[in-house]
């Protein structure tokens, strides 16, 4: 068995002003079922306080290719992906991450 590679990242979320209680929605049907996924290590969703259509979700995941090949198919991620996407005011942006050199944690 090949050892697992995690993956953290960040995605910020500029949704349509008319759309945030739709997305509230999608959020609060998909976050459960995506937080008790086996590969799951955390899924936090923060709102701008400064501007309320931007969102912030930070995750990690202990297994990367578990991650995209399997969770990204399941009917939940598949229905909040489908949902979220047209409520976009702005293309998502995606910061992958990772532990710096010499910095314990992660």
């Amino acid at each position: 068995m090949k050892p697992t590679e995690p993956l953290s990242f960040n995605i910020t979320l500029t949704i349509k002003s008319e759309c945030i209680d739709e997305y509230l929605q999608a959020l609060a049907e998909v976050l459960p079922a995506a937080r008790t996924e086996k590969t799951c290590v955390y899924l936090n969703v923060g709102q701008s306080v400064d501007d309320p259509r931007v969102f912030v979700l930070s995750e990690h995941w202990q297994d990367r290719d578990d991650f995209i090949n399997r969770v990204l198919a399941t009917p939940h991620y598949q229905k909040y992906t489908a949902i979220s996407q047209g409520l976009y005011a702005e293309p998502r942006r995606v910061v992958q991450l990772r532990t710096p050199s010499g910095v314990e944690g992660g």
